[in-house]
């Protein structure tokens, strides 16, 4: 009992010291007024989850997907209007990387069954690509 009454005395003098010790934050528009700069970073991500069933009732699953970087910066001006107003003016411009998620290149034959086939068969070259930006 007397550790619990410990611990309620303890939190109520915390509360009470924190209380007192605290002021509120008045800002006006004239603390906002002049010109700002930001710079930003983060990765963006993509991701294809995809099943392929073939004439031959053969099912096929996979995943693709990769992480791309992006940056950017904003440029600007706040101009105070009145005591608690104020409006800004500025300009951002953002920067993305690429990234190439998938990638492949097929040789069909025989019109794209996958067999080699003979010598005098033509064959066909089949090639994907895909990349975010």
């Amino acid at each position: 009992m007397k550790a619990l009454r410990t611990k309620i005395c303890t939190y109520a003098i915390a509360l009470l010291v924190g209380v007192g010790l605290s002021t509120p934050s008045n800002a006006g528009s004239s603390d906002f007024a002049g010109i700002f700069a930001a710079v930003s970073g983060s990765a963006g991500g993509a991701m294809i989850d995809g099943r392929h069933v073939n004439q031959s009732s053969e099912v096929n699953n996979g995943q693709l997907g990769a992480v791309f970087p992006m940056a950017g910066y904003e440029l600007g001006f706040n101009l105070p209007l009145g005591p608690v107003f104020f409006i800004g003016v500025g300009a951002s411009k953002s920067f993305g990387g690429s990234a190439e998620i998938a990638d492949g290149e097929e040789e069909l034959a025989k019109g794209g069954g996958g067999d080699q086939g003979t010598e005098g068969d033509a064959a066909s070259r089949t090639h994907f690509s895909l990349t975010v930006t």
